[in-house]
């Protein structure tokens, strides 16, 4: 019984976000804490569980919906031409292998060190702050070097979706429905910016 009220209060929460109401859900993933915490600890005092357990398992089930659009956009994405089933698979393997010390930084600048091929850099700068180790430096430099070519492709035809208003978005300013492409946010490592949904990755 506990498992199934487990399970239903996290349908309930999932729900509440799409609606564009979980303002503490979407806090968390920024690291924010105040009303997410509250929201966390009210839903553990409801099941008498550990809040960690709640924000963990609300975690795991926003990643998993994640990686399920991700799919989906690519296989929309073979369909139009855009790229290749090779292509897809190649970009789908490595968005998986994505460093877990991501998560620490995302908030930091890392696209915009991209984008002025300043990688290296930032990234010892972080290491200096004592945001990542060393050995996490050299998990994402990697990565990044990995990025499969037809990933910008993938990202370029996203961004036409955003631009033509074909691409539905599910929170925001503007509530439930599509979304408004910013060009002011395109490109900014900010929070929940247009580029967030047409690129989920750092890069």
């Amino acid at each position: 019984m506990k498992k199934r009220s487990v399970l239903l209060i996290i349908a309930v929460a999932a729900i509440f976000g799409v609606i564009g109401g979980a303002a503490a859900v979407a806090s968390a993933d920024h690291g924010h804490t105040g009303s997410s915490s509250a929201f966390f600890d009210r839903i553990a005092e409801l099941l008498g569980v550990a809040p960690e357990d709640v924000s963990s398992a609300i975690a795991q089930a926003r990643d998993e919906a994640r990686a399920t659009h991700f799919a989906a956009k690519l296989d929309e994405a073979v369909e139009a031409g855009v790229i290749t089933r090779e292509e897809a698979d190649a970009i789908a393997a490595w968005a998986s292998g994505k460093p877990d010390a991501l998560k620490a930084i995302r908030h930091h600048g890392l696209k915009s060190a991209v984008k002025a091929d300043e990688v290296e850099q930032f990234l010892a700068g972080l290491v200096e702050q004592e945001l990542i180790t060393q050995a996490e430096s050299g998990e994402i430099s990697t990565w990044i070097q990995n990025r499969p070519p037809a990933a910008e492709s993938l990202r370029e035809w996203r961004i036409e979706q955003f631009k033509n208003g074909d691409y539905p978005f599910h929170h925001g300013r503007h509530g439930y429905g599509r979304c408004e492409f910013d060009k002011s946010k395109s490109h900014g490592d900010g929070g929940s910016t247009a580029n967030d949904v047409i690129n989920p990755e750092p890069v």
